[in-house]
């Protein structure tokens, strides 16, 4: 059974995943707007960008579960 301890641990793995990805999809975004860029460098960018903001999103939200479990099993 996984306890408080695994939970908070999880929610910390998930916070720093979500954190990369913000991060990543952030310097995509300067490229994917830099005009000095080549179209596909840009296109290319900006693809990887949506795939960024899913990630982050993704673990976003097992962080969130992971630390509501975690408290929940913390009041037992």
């Amino acid at each position: 059974m996984v306890d408080a301890r695994d939970n908070v641990n999880a929610y910390k793995s998930e916070t720093k995943q979500e954190a990369a990805a913000k991060a990543s999809k952030e310097a995509n975004m300067a490229i994917a707007e830099d005009s000095t860029a080549s179209i596909t460098d840009r296109a290319s960018a900006a693809i990887s960008a949506v795939g960024d903001k899913i990630q982050e999103s993704t673990h976003g939200a097992k962080a969130d579960a992971h630390q509501e479990v975690a408290e929940e099993q913390s009041k037992i």
